[in-house]
């Protein structure tokens, strides 16, 4: 960044940079392991997916490797099963497949 804004492309990087590291700081603060519940938010998360499987949606960007990352994280750090599936892909083969599943249930 820092060359970009010296050839004119980007606007007071440094600034942007130092600001970054203070939000990083702060943030590593609110989510350390001895930080209270009611501060935490990876805490709060921790808590509302406790017995739980989670299914991570992605929209049709990039956005589905942060989801895949974040499933694979979940799985590996929590121990339990997650799941990450990409929207425009995935919502007419979820929605049958829930379907299926409902069906199954009501005939057994």
């Amino acid at each position: 960044m820092v060359f970009l804004e010296k050839i004119g492309l980007a606007k007071d990087a440094a600034e942007q940079i130092r600001g970054t590291i203070e939000h990083l700081k702060s943030t590593r603060e609110r989510m350390a392991e001895n930080s209270p519940s009611q501060t935490n938010s990876a805490k709060q998360l921790a808590q509302l997916i406790h017995g739980k499987i989670p299914i991570i949606y992605a929209g049709p960007t990039m956005t589905d490797v942060a989801a895949m990352r974040w499933k694979t994280q979940v799985c590996e750090n929590s121990k339990i099963l997650a799941f990450s599936m990409s929207i425009p892909s995935s919502t007419t083969t979820n929605w049958l497949a829930g379907q299926r599943c409902r069906s199954n249930r009501r005939n057994s």
